[in-house]
């Protein structure tokens, strides 16, 4: 098993940037793969939460091919701090807010405001 690539910046590669397919989400037949797992890694910290869940790191996958993915790669190392924050900052200016996949079941997406956004960012320890 190899580790999942990343960027000089410790970013990981999109897994359709590795071949991966996204596709339309088909209950029953395909799963929600998030590009920075293990989960718990990312439940420290709300930056960190937000992070594993801005819409461009949550990728629908066909369930098998996802589950090869994992047999295949093991979870790419944790980006630093000024990374992740960079990232979100960077989404935030190019679509006015975060948007979120939401955890659970229902997958939709929930609204970050600027304003919400640094709050959080001003709690955040380098």
């Amino acid at each position: 098993m190899s580790r999942w690539p990343t960027t000089k910046n410790g970013l990981a590669i999109p897994p359709v940037e590795l071949g991966y397919e996204t596709i339309e989400r088909v209950r029953g037949r395909t799963t929600n793969h998030h590009t920075y797992w293990t989960g718990s890694w990312y439940r420290q910290e709300h930056h960190t939460q937000l992070f594993r869940g801005l819409i461009t790191h949550v990728n629908t996958l066909n369930r098998q091919e996802h589950a090869e993915l994992h047999d295949r790669y093991s979870p790419p190392k944790h980006p630093k701090v000024d990374a992740m924050i960079d990232v979100l900052d960077g989404y935030i200016e190019q679509h006015g807010q975060l948007d979120i996949v939401r955890e659970r079941k229902t997958n939709e997406l929930y609204r970050v405001s600027p304003a919400s956004w640094e709050n959080i960012r001003k709690r955040v320890r380098p």
